[in-house]
């Protein structure tokens, strides 16, 4: 696999992963939970919980691998910007 499409993929996956952990945190604040589900017994907390914990770990992850496929990138760029140039 080319490193550009590798890079792609792993980028697109981020997006993915963080629109879930964006959601789901929105909707694990109490306001909001009442605001949709109102007084109803159920609470799907617990599920949000989950989905939220497992995707900001996978989250983690690619920004790790996004971090070490960009890594000469990061460093060239820093150089330049403490050269000033």
């Amino acid at each position: 696999m080319r490193r550009v499409v590798l890079k792609y993929g792993i980028d697109v996956a981020m997006l993915f992963a963080f629109i879930l952990c964006f959601v789901t945190g929105i909707l694990k604040f109490p306001a909001v939970l009442h605001l949709i589900w109102g007084g109803a017994r159920f609470s799907p907390l617990a599920t949000l919980t989950r989905i939220h914990d497992l995707w900001g770990v996978i989250l983690g992850i690619l920004v790790f691998a996004h971090l070490v496929l960009n890594w000469n990138w990061m460093v060239a760029m820093s150089r330049r910007m403490v050269k000033g140039k």
